[in-house]
């Protein structure tokens, strides 16, 4: 496998320096061959490869085939030299349909004699891709192999699932005297789920990252435009993602059934990914929404007005607890014969989340403006300063080489 020069080498790692990509493709080869398989299924083995590495292994997995073993590979855009090490062959065209299968040195004869004969001076093997390729350019074709329909189901189905979950855990709301932690239960985690689309935006936004960055520097457009299209492309899959969250929920635990409610999700849901900060942040806001940081110290309590979950639950709790009555047990009552909380303004007024509604959606509405001109104001002085540091850096070099 030419791995004698390498043999007392670290492989290595993203964070550790190590062997060669070409050595790491011999080295996952040989582990297989180490245990002397009669078959060996090897999955685009040239990929990313150079000429002469990727010739060296053809001519490795070649031997191996001499010696009785039986070797199925997969590889597009071949070179000559590397197909002609291959017995046999099976083409296939998009979707997994067959074209032709049979030893490798016929095909070309087998397509000449269909009336399509290869040029003297064609790579056998671009001739093949060539002849079978579809025409992407068509427009149909091209919309097709730009959608992600898989990528929109996925993004959906977790909404569901997400919903599906909250309500086995809550439905159906009652009116007893338990029911009062039940619901301000139910508000807390309500409000809390809609940062998982955060979440799931911190695990994408590095991969866009490096295409932004380096088609940024090549003044391809500005940060503004990055900013502008990345917001509004968002904009209408959170709020239809927002609705089938807000209907399923409110089916099952029985919320109020009016516009505001359903308004205000909508408009949480694109406050959630508006934040965009990491979980460690999603987790103060969770503990600084208002019904756990009631009787958190004094110099803490100014932190709770930097949570957009606390103005979501002021919003939602009005709506819900309003006009409710509940019920307790005889063991439960007072010494008055009264019930420890009656109505639902009872409890609004024992955890201070009497107010009023229209002026929590202002305040939502405020953190997303404060929160999206912050990470603007983040990424463009990231910009502004990694540029100037890479020209300081270009002209510096430029001085060392003169």
């Amino acid at each position: 496998m030419g791995l004698k020069d390498c043999a007392d080498n670290l492989i290595g790692s993203d964070l550790i320096k190590g062997i060669s990509g070409g050595e790491k493709r011999r080295v996952t080869i040989a582990v297989q061959i180490l245990t002397d398989p009669r078959v060996l299924l090897l999955d685009e083995p040239t990929s990313g490869l150079d000429a002469f590495t990727a010739s060296s292994i053809m001519e490795v997995l070649q031997g191996l085939a001499q010696e009785g073993r039986t070797l199925i590979l997969t590889i597009h855009q071949s070179r000559s030299d590397t197909f002609k090490h291959f017995g046999s062959v099976l083409l296939l065209a998009r979707g997994g349909y067959p074209v032709y299968a049979g030893k490798g040195s016929e095909m070309i004869l087998h397509f000449d004699t269909l009336g399509h004969p290869c040029p003297t001076t064609t790579n056998p093997a671009d001739f093949a891709l060539d002849l079978i390729t579809i025409d992407l350019q068509k427009s149909s074709r091209e919309q097709a192999t730009r959608s992600k329909p898989n990528l929109l189901i996925a993004r959906i189905m977790q909404v569901l699932g997400l919903a599906i979950i909250l309500a086995l855990f809550f439905a159906p709301l009652k009116h007893d005297y338990y029911s009062v932690q039940n619901r301000l239960g139910f508000i807390q985690e309500f409000c809390a789920f809609y940062f998982v689309g955060m979440l799931q935006n911190v695990a994408v936004y590095p991969n866009e990252k490096d295409v932004f960055y380096r088609e940024n520097d090549d003044g391809i457009y500005s940060v503004e435009a990055f900013f502008a299209q990345y917001t509004t492309l968002e904009i209408p899959f959170e709020i239809f993602t927002s609705f089938v969250f807000a209907i399923l929920v409110d089916l099952a635990a029985g919320l109020p059934r009016n516009a505001q409610v359903f308004f205000f999700n909508t408009l949480f849901a694109h406050t959630g990914f508006a934040v965009n900060l990491t979980s460690v942040f999603l987790a103060i806001a969770q503990f600084m929404s208002g019904i756990l940081s009631i009787n958190m110290p004094a110099f803490l309590q100014g932190v709770n007005y930097l949570s957009p979950i606390r103005y979501a639950i002021r919003n939602l709790a009005p709506y819900t607890l309003r006009g409710i009555k509940f019920t307790c047990t005889d063991a439960q009552r007072l010494p008055n014969g009264n019930c420890p909380i009656s109505t639902g303004l009872e409890a609004l007024e024992l955890y201070d989340l009497n107010t009023d509604p229209l002026w929590n959606i202002v305040a939502l509405g405020i953190c997303t403006l404060v929160y999206r001109v912050l990470a603007y104001a983040l990424l463009k002085g990231m910009r502004t300063h990694w540029g100037s540091f890479k020209k300081i850096s270009s002209r510096n070099v430029d001085q060392v080489g003169a």
